[in-house]
C-alpha cells in the first residue's frame, strides 16, 4: 500500500536542477531534488516522488514544472522515456515481460507498435475541414463516434507519450473546426480509426490502434470531448481518456487514465480558473505475478494548488513504478488538458456560443446625412436563447462618424447612439463585442449615407435649323460630384440631310459627343437637376456631303449640332415615378429620364 505525504507546503526554496546535454535547463525545485538529467527524468526524482508507499506532493510538482519549462520538442522526448520506461515496468511487474520472452524482446515489441503507430499519427492532417452538415437530433459525441469501431489499420497511439502527442496536435483543430458553425450544422470525420465529431454545443475526437507486434496485442483507444461553451453561471467541462491493454497470451495489463476539467469562465469571458482531475488505474492479469493493481487520483488546480489522493493498491508493485505511474499521468493532464482549455477559451471568444443582435431603429443604409438613430444590442446564448448579461461595447471600426458611447462597456442589453456621415454617399462601420460568462458575442453592422442618383435622359430628337433636318438619338449620363454638382457626357447618333434655299445635300450619319454639367436646384418647390453644357465645342468627326447649289456639285461637311440640340435638360429628381423632364432644345421629341 502507498499513502500521500500531508504538509510540507510548496515553498521554493530556490535550489536548481542544473542539467546537461542538449535540453539543458535550470529546474528550480523546491526540496533540491534533481529533476532532470541530460534531458530526461531523473533517477532521484523518482525515487523521491514515492518512498516506502507514501507519496510527497511537493517532488510531484516539482516534476511537472521541469518536465513543462522544457522546449516542447524536448519535453516529449522526456515524455517518451518516461512512457517506455513505464511500460517496461510494468511489463515486468505483471509477468509480461516473462511471456514474451525477456527484456529486450519486450522492448522491441513496445518499441515496434510506436514506431509503426507514430507513423500513422505523423500523417493525420489536423488542417482538413470538417464539412458542416444537417445537425442529427440529440447530438452526444459519444453516440457518434461508436460508430466507427477500431480497424487492424487504425490511427492511434501505443503509450501515453503517443497519447499526449496525438491530442496536442488534434486539440485546437478539433474544436476551432466548428467555432464558426451555425446551431443546426454538425459534423462528422471517420478516417481509419480517427473519429471526429463536431457542432457547437461540443467537440470529440478518438483515436484507436489496434495490433499485433511480434507477438504481444495492443488494444489502444483515446479519447476527448469539449464542451466548450459556458453554462449559465460560467462554467465548461472537458473529458479526456486514455485505455491501454497490451497481453500475451494469458499474461497482461491494463492502464487508464481518465482526466476530467472543471473550468470557470468570468463576467469578462475570460478563463478565471480550472481544477483537472487526473485518475490512473493499473492492473496486471494472468501471469505469474497477477493481482497488483495501484488506483491514486491527483488534482490540480490553476491557482498552483496540488492535492493526491490513493484510491487502492495491492500487491508488491515498487515505488518506483508508483512514481513514474503518477508522474506520467500528471504530465499527461498537464500537455493535454492545457492545451484542451485553450482551445475551449479560443471557443468560447470566436462567437461560438454568444449570438450578439444589434438592431439600429433606422438604416443602416439610405440614411440621411448627419442623421442620429439607436443601436440596440441584445447577447443570447445560441445553445438556450437566454439572454447572457454582462456587457456589451462598441467601436467605430472603419468610415465615418461616430458611435456613443464609444469603447466604453454597457450593462447588457445596452443601447448606443451612430450618427452618420455629414456628406452623401458616405458610409461607417461599428463593431459590437458582447462579453459575459457565456463567452464572447460578436456583430458589426454597415451604415451608409443615401448616395446622389446618376442620372440617364434618353431620347430622339427630330430637328430642322437652317435647313438642317434629321434624327438626333442620344444618351444623356450625369454623375454626382463630392462637391454636390453633376458631371456628364452626351453621345449623339446624328443623321440628317440639308435643303435650304437653292442648295440640297445628300443624306448622312455621324457621330458626336459633349460634356455637360449639373447642377441642383429648387424649381416649384421640388429639387430638379438642371443639365447644360459646359461651353467647350462637341467632339466628333464631321462626314463628307454631296450639296448642289444652282447645278452646281459642292463638297461639304456635316456640321456638329449637338451643343445647340442638347440645350438645358430640367430633370426632376423624385423617388419612385417617372421623373419629369422638360427642355429648352429647339427640336422635339419625346425623353425620358432613368435615376440609380
Amino acid at each position: 500500500m502507498f499513502v500521500a505525504a500531508c504538509g510540507g507546503g510548496t515553498e521554493r526554496l530556490g535550489d536548481t536542477d542544473s542539467v546537461s546535454g542538449d535540453n539543458s535547463i535550470n529546474v528550480p525545485t523546491s526540496t533540491g531534488v534533481a529533476v532532470l538529467r541530460d534531458g530526461l527524468v531523473s533517477d532521484e526524482v523518482l525515487a523521491a516522488m514515492v518512498v516506502e508507499g507514501v507519496a510527497d506532493e511537493r517532488v510531484i510538482n516539482d516534476a511537472v514544472t521541469g518536465v513543462q519549462a522544457l522546449p516542447e520538442d524536448a519535453a516529449l522526448v522526456a515524455l517518451q522515456d518516461l512512457s517506455h520506461r513505464f511500460e517496461m515496468e510494468a511489463a515486468r511487474v505483471s509477468g509480461l515481460q516473462d511471456a514474451v520472452g525477456g527484456e529486450e524482446a519486450t522492448a522491441a515489441a513496445i518499441d515496434g507498435a510506436w514506431a509503426q503507430v507514430a507513423e500513422q499519427v505523423d500523417a493525420i492532417d489536423p488542417e482538413v475541414p470538417l464539412e458542416p452538415t444537417d445537425k442529427p437530433t440529440g447530438f452526444a459525441y459519444g453516440e457518434q463516434l461508436a460508430a466507427a469501431p477500431p480497424t487492424a489499420a487504425a490511427v492511434g497511439a501505443v503509450g501515453v507519450m503517443m497519447a499526449t502527442m496525438a491530442m496536442s496536435v488534434m486539440a485546437d483543430p478539433v474544436v476551432s473546426s466548428s467555432n464558426e458553425f451555425t446551431t443546426d450544422q454538425y459534423a462528422e470525420r471517420n478516417d481509419k480509426g480517427l473519429s471526429i465529431a463536431a457542432g457547437i454545443e461540443g467537440s470529440a475526437i478518438e483515436m484507436e490502434y489496434d495490433g499485433d507486434e511480434h507477438g504481444v496485442a495492443v488494444k489502444f483507444k483515446t479519447s476527448a470531448g469539449v464542451h466548450a461553451c459556458p453554462d449559465p453561471t460560467g462554467a465548461f467541462t472537458i473529458d479526456g481518456k486514455v485505455d491501454l491493454h497490451t497481453s500475451k497470451g494469458a499474461a497482461g495489463q491494463n492502464i487508464t487514465i481518465e482526466l476530467k476539467i472543471k473550468g470557470q469562465v468570468g463576467d469578462d469571458a475570460k478563463l478565471a480558473g480550472t481544477e483537472t482531475e487526473t485518475r490512473t488505474q493499473w492492473a496486471d492479469f494472468g501471469g505469474a505475478a497477477a493481482g497488483q493493481f495501484i488506483d491514486h487520483t491527483s488534482t490540480r488546480a490553476s491557482d498552483g494548488s496540488f492535492a493526491f489522493t490513493v484510491n487502492r493498491s495491492g500487491g508488491k508493485v515498487t515505488d518506483s513504478f508508483v512514481s513514474m505511474s503518477v508522474l506520467l499521468s500528471t504530465i499527461y493532464s498537464v500537455m493535454v488538458g492545457d492545451r484542451l482549455v485553450a482551445a475551449a477559451q479560443k471557443a468560447w471568444q470566436s462567437g461560438r456560443c454568444v449570438r450578439l443582435d444589434a438592431t439600429p431603429s433606422a438604416g443602416p443604409t439610405g440614411l440621411q446625412p448627419g442623421q442620429s438613430l439607436s443601436v440596440l444590442t441584445a447577447p443570447r446564448s445560441k445553445l438556450d436563447g437566454a439572454a447572457t448579461g454582462g456587457t456589451v461595447i462598441a467601436l467605430l471600426s472603419a468610415g465615418e462618424t461616430s458611435i456613443e458611447p464609444s469603447s466604453t462597456p454597457l450593462p447588457a442589453d445596452a443601447e448606443f447612439t451612430y450618427t452618420a456621415p455629414q456628406a452623401e454617399g458616405k458610409s461607417g462601420t461599428v463593431s459590437f463585442e458582447a462579453r459575459s460568462k457565456r463567452g464572447v458575442g460578436k456583430a458589426t453592422i454597415d451604415f451608409s449615407t443615401a448616395a446622389s442618383p446618376t442620372v440617364t435622359v434618353a431620347g430622339a430628337l427630330i430637328y430642322d435649323m437652317t435647313g438642317m433636318v434629321g434624327t438626333a438619338n442620344f444618351t444623356v449620363t450625369m454623375t454626382p460630384t463630392p462637391g454636390g454638382e453633376y458631371s456628364g457626357t452626351a453621345e449623339l447618333q446624328m443623321t440628317g440631310t440639308m435643303n435650304s434655299m437653292s442648295t440640297t445635300c445628300s443624306s448622312v450619319a455621324w457621330a458626336e459627343s459633349l460634356d455637360l454639367m449639373g447642377t441642383l436646384k429648387v424649381e416649384n418647390d421640388q429639387e430638379v437637376l438642371v443639365i447644360s453644357t459646359t461651353g467647350e465645342a462637341p467632339r466628333g468627326a464631321p462626314v463628307p456631303m454631296t450639296c448642289t447649289t444652282a447645278g452646281v456639285e459642292i463638297q461639304s461637311k456635316s456640321p456638329l449640332l449637338s451643343s445647340t440640340l442638347l440645350a438645358d435638360l430640367h430633370v426632376q429628381l423624385v423617388d419612385g415615378a417617372q421623373p419629369f423632364v422638360t427642355s429648352l432644345s429647339p427640336a422635339t421629341g419625346t425623353l425620358s429620364a432613368t435615376m440609380s
